[in-house]
């Protein structure tokens, strides 16, 4: 996502900038995603009025930031860096990470909210980040002050639990919650999160009492879990999948069962 204050409509009359979107179109389709990405932050790039015309004649002229709400670590700041090295090789300007933490991705999509509509700001987000919006009575920013950009990656998100608790099913640990009320507790990347939603949820469909635990991002929660601090935490598969002998998995969300976890129910 980029900043979109004060974005102006384009100019329908710049046959050039059809001419060049044309062209980008050809490359989504040859090079698939990557190009969407690179496509979509020039476009917007340049439709932002004439303040800054000549430089998004030749954008992108130099160093392009990605803000990742999320601390390093994680499985989503790894694939922030694998997007960043193969948008600098294409578009031939160095490409950062900065990962701004807190508030459930709010903190860094704040910063990229009021940073200057130029194209050079980049937010890579997570559904999180977006819903927390309409969970929060004063959220830091607002969706109107972002302009989408393209989907990445679709994660699903996986429910894990210490390998020494007693539960090597969702029932068990139904069932376990139940027996102890209060006792278990979950982690999260942070309030409003995906996590902390679907967490919410089976507590209520299920009847049982779970403490919620929130950090700035899945990779401490993951930590805590494997150092037997919480007693499970609702992070992505890919997160959770690195540590097989560490964590049990329960469950995973979505429609589709996943090759590397075959036995595994979805919900």
């Amino acid at each position: 996502m980029l900043s979109q204050a004060n974005r102006k409509a384009p100019d329908p009359s710049r046959e050039g900038s059809r001419v060049r979107l044309g062209r980008e179109i050809q490359a989504i389709r040859r090079y698939g995603l990557l190009g969407v990405l690179a496509l979509a932050m020039w476009t917007i790039g340049a439709s932002f009025g004439q303040a800054w015309a000549q430089e998004s004649a030749q954008y992108p002229s130099r160093l392009i930031r990605i803000v990742v709400p999320l601390p390093a670590g994680g499985n989503m700041d790894a694939l922030s860096r694998v997007i960043a090295e193969k948008l600098a090789a294409s578009v031939g300007q160095p490409v950062i990470i900065e990962n701004k933490t807190g508030a459930s991705g709010g903190i860094g999509a704040s910063a990229v909210a009021q940073s200057k509509p130029d194209g050079y700001t980049i937010l890579f987000a997570i559904a999180s980040t977006i819903q927390a919006v309409g969970l929060q009575k004063n959220p830091p920013f607002r969706l109107s002050e972002l302009a989408p950009i393209a989907q990445l990656a679709e994660l699903p998100t996986g429910f894990a639990v210490r390998t020494d608790l007693q539960a090597g099913t969702l029932a068990d640990f139904v069932k376990l919650a139940k027996e102890k009320p209060g006792d278990l507790s979950f982690g999260s990347v942070g309030s409003g999160s995906t996590g902390h939603i679907i967490g919410d949820g089976l507590a209520a469909a299920a009847g049982i009492k779970m403490l919620h635990v929130p950090y700035k991002g899945e990779a401490p929660a993951i930590t805590d879990l494997l150092g037997g601090h919480i007693s499970s935490a609702f992070a992505s598969v890919g997160g959770l999948g690195q540590y097989p002998d560490k964590v049990k998995l329960l469950a995973i969300t979505g429609p589709h069962r996943l090759k590397n976890f075959p036995d595994v129910p979805t919900f």
